[in-house]
């Protein structure tokens, strides 16, 4: 099963007390840990593609510490996508 997502950018603020954007982002990657449609049963494969809008590996940018507090690459989104991937 092909899954194509688009997960919002979530704005330049890492913050969702200040950036609605950013909180959006970070309620959609929970949702997509909660979705059924998304976790195999039995012998199923599922695929996800997509733009996710997530680095979730320190050898996915170019300098792991400098880009700690840019959205794409902060600690909760990478967790949170990380968390949803291991789920499903």
């Amino acid at each position: 099963v092909l899954h194509n997502f688009y997960v919002p950018a979530g704005g330049d603020i890492p913050d969702p007390a200040l950036n609605p954007k950013f909180e959006h982002k970070l309620q959609f990657l929970d949702e997509m840990k909660s979705c059924e449609p998304l976790h195999p049963r039995g012998d199923d494969r599922h695929i996800l593609v997509g733009d996710l809008n997530v680095a979730p590996h320190e050898n996915d940018v170019w300098s792991h510490r400098q880009l700690l507090k840019v959205v794409s690459h902060t600690p909760i989104e990478t967790e949170k996508l990380l968390a949803a991937q291991a789920h499903g």
